[in-house]
C-alpha cells in the first residue's frame, strides 16, 4: 500500500498519513492495549518520512519507541528497530551525534540478545563507523572497525568481500586520522583479497589507489 501511495504522488501521501492517524485514534479508542498501535505508529512515520516531514516522523517514531518500551519491554527486538529508526531521522536531518547514540543503544540491544557476532549486530556496528566519519571522528570509526574485523574474519574467512571493504574504510579511517602507515598497511591487506575476488583491472582495484 505504501508503496502504491509513494507512486501516485505526494498529495496521496498526505491523504494515507490522515488515514494512519485517524486508524491510531480508532485503535487507541477501542483496543488501548494492541500491538497494532505501535505497528501503526511506525507505519505512519515511515510515511512522514516519504513526505520529507522528518520533525513529524522523528516525534512519532518517538511516540512508538514509548508505547513499545511499555508493552513490550525496552529490550524487545521491534524497540531496538524504532530506535534505529530514530536513529535514521537524526542522520537525514545532519544529526550525526544523536544518530550515532541511538546506534550504540541499539548496537548494545542486539549484541545482549544475539551476541556480538550475529550478522545484524554487525551491519549496525559498521553504520556506527559511517555515521562517526560522517561526523568528523575517524578514530570512532577506526575503534569500531578493529573490533568487528576479527569477526567477519571469524566468519567469512579473510578473503571476503566484507573484510576487504571493512579493511579499506578502516584505512580510510586511519588516513583521515592522520595514521599513514597503519592506513598503507590496512590498504595492503585489502587489495589482495579485492584481486582475488575480482581480478586486477576492476574498479575495486584501481579505487584502492586513491584511498
Amino acid at each position: 500500500l505504501r508503496a502504491r501511495i509513494a507512486a501516485e504522488g505526494q498529495d496521496n501521501l498526505a491523504a494515507a498519513d490522515s488515514l494512519y492517524l485517524a486508524s491510531i485514534s480508532l485503535l487507541r479508542e477501542v483496543l488501548p492495549n494492541s500491538p497494532l498501535i505501535p505497528s501503526s505508529l511506525n507505519n505512519t512515520a515511515v510515511n512522514q518520512v516519504m513526505m520529507q516531514d522528518y520533525d513529524r516522523a522523528e516525534a512519532t517514531y518517538a511516540e512508538a519507541l514509548e508505547v513499545q518500551g511499555r508493552m513490550f519491554g525496552t529490550d524487545h527486538p521491534e524497540y531496538a528497530l524504532t530506535l534505529e529508526n530514530l536513529g535514521g531521522i537524526a542522520y537525514r536531518k545532519g544529526d550525526y551525534e544523536a544518530c550515532l547514540a541511538n546506534l550504540e543503544r541499539v548496537h548494545d540491544l542486539r549484541a545482549a540478545k544475539m551476541g556480538e557476532d550475529h550478522p545484524i549486530v554487525m551491519r549496525t556496528m559498521l553504520n556506527m563507523a559511517t555515521v562517526a566519519m560522517g561526523m568528523g571522528n575517524p578514530e570512532r570509526a577506526i575503534e569500531i572497525y578493529t573490533e568487528i574485523l576479527p569477526l567477519l574474519v571469524a566468519i567469512h574467512g579473510e578473503n571476503h568481500l566484507d573484510t576487504a571493504t571493512t579493511l579499506r574504510n578502516s584505512g580510510i579511517a586511519l588516513r583521515k586520522a592522520g595514521r599513514l602507515a597503519e592506513a598503507e598497511a590496512a590498504i595492503d591487506r585489502a587489495r589482495p583479497i579485492y584481486i582475488q575476488l575480482f581480478g586486477n583491472r576492476h574498479h575495486r582495484v584501481a579505487r584502492l589507489e586513491g584511498d
